[in-house]
């Protein structure tokens, strides 16, 4: 038995192979997670049966997607790939990572054998594309999410359906049109990045204890994909104010008179966005 994957985490139309790794199964889930993976590969790309060459995203992004589901499911959300006590992360960290290491070289629709090296592909075709899948759903919510895939499936099984297939189904199954959002994501190598740049509450009256005051938030974006937020203001004396940014402006200033000085602002408080690259930049707290 020996640890890494190589050839022995491999797909094939009605048959996998994987090799165990070295590690003890309580602590670290990669034996769980590959054979995971390899299973979802006989939706996406065994009956749907996508280009895993000239658009692999539809194959490895699908299954990606598919297989951190799979594990939240069985493990639980926080540490279903790795549970070593303090340190804990999940697959979609995993997936998290291994977009960051590479987010810019390329864009996700690409013949697979043209990416500047296999980091890019990576990133691009089996992280960047699940993070995206993961995004819409969270906008969407789980269960259109999933009549979307299942319809996704039913209508493209042995069909080898293209990207332009999937989006135009997107906008059918939701009503909505998602077709700005794809172009961004998938065929542009702009990164997704919203901050809260500022936050102060001043006194109209003087009175530097007592409200009311003029309360103001600046929030930036940093990137060039466009998405609509919600931002959460909590205020000292604990009330919750929710407000919403269409994220098309390179800032956008939130002014308001409160009865209380601001304490914290939050940008995509329930963390829907997860293509945004850098959550540390998310919130500002005096």
């Amino acid at each position: 038995v020996k640890s890494g994957l190589g050839g022995g985490g491999m797909e094939y139309p009605t048959f996998i192979t994987t090799t165990l790794s070295n590690f003890p199964p309580d602590k670290v889930n990669l034996d769980a997670m590959v054979i995971y993976h390899e299973i979802a590969h006989q939706w996406w790309y065994g009956m749907v049966a996508s280009n895993e060459f000239e658009e692999a995203w539809l194959d490895e992004g699908f299954t990606t997607y598919s297989e951190n589901r799979i594990m939240e499911k069985r493990f639980g959300l926080k540490s279903n790939f790795v549970n070593l006590g303090r340190l804990n992360f999940s697959s979609e960290d995993l997936t998290k990572l291994s977009y960051l290491l590479d987010p810019q070289s390329d864009p996700v629709v690409k013949n697979s054998w043209e990416f500047m090296d296999y980091l890019s592909y990576r990133a691009c075709v089996y992280s960047k594309a699940s993070l995206l899948l993961e995004t819409l759903g969270n906008y969407l919510g789980q269960e259109r999410m999933s009549e979307l895939l299942r319809e996704y499936f039913r209508r493209y099984k042995f069909k080898h359906p293209v990207t332009q297939d999937f989006i135009r189904l997107t906008n059918e199954i939701t009503g909505g049109d998602f077709t700005t959002l794809f172009e961004q994501t998938l065929f542009g190598t702009g990164i997704c990045d919203y901050a809260v740049a500022s936050i102060k509450s001043e006194p109209k009256t003087g009175n530097q204890t007592k409200g009311p005051f003029r309360t103001e938030v600046m929030l930036r974006r940093l990137g060039e994909v466009v998405m609509p937020v919600d931002v959460l203001l909590v205020l000292d004396d604990g009330e919750k104010i929710w407000q919403n940014w269409d994220g098309k402006e390179r800032w956008h200033r939130i002014e308001m008179e409160t009865n209380s000085r601001i304490k914290t602002a939050i940008i995509d408080p329930e963390d829907k966005l997860v293509l945004d690259i850098n959550v540390n930049n998310n919130s500002l707290t005096t």
